[in-house]
């Protein structure tokens, strides 16, 4: 469940919020299995996690806005629909996936966060382990 949202205008650059706001969130710089660019030069996401509490927030030019969630795949659900977007609209280059996510923006390919080790789990077992994860929680597709 979404515990709250806010937005205010921050008044640095967006490399200054992601290291020194007081939430101490870390920018996402890839997202999904394949580690699209999550962001660009007007746009950064990051998340964070803290005591029973998942955080995703977006900075675009100035304006920052911060989702809080009491679970996990709802913060990344948050992310997803975020990368997605800007992903369609041409915002951030993703190459010759555009078609596939235009086709099916649900995709687990698409969703969630970015590691080496998923990546690589997935090109030698052909198992995505955020898939697994969200099968396991009875969630994703």
């Amino acid at each position: 469940m979404q515990l709250s949202e806010t937005t205010s205008n921050y008044l640095g650059g967006e490399d200054d919020y992601a290291t020194r706001h007081p939430l101490g969130p870390s920018t996402v710089y890839g997202w999904g299995r394949d580690g699209w660019d999550a962001g660009n030069g007007y746009v950064r996401m990051g998340m964070s996690n803290g005591a029973g509490t998942y955080t995703a927030w977006q900075y675009v030019e100035g304006d920052i806005t911060v989702w809080t969630f009491d679970n996990l795949p709802e913060r990344d659900a948050k992310l997803d629909m975020l990368c997605i977007w800007y992903w369609l609209r041409g915002s951030v280059y993703v190459g010759n996936d555009k078609e596939a996510m235009e086709a099916d923006p649900s995709d687990i390919r698409f969703r969630g966060p970015f590691t080496w080790a998923r990546l690589t789990e997935y090109e030698e077992t052909g198992t995505d382990p955020y898939a697994v994860m969200l099968a396991e929680q009875g969630e994703g597709k």
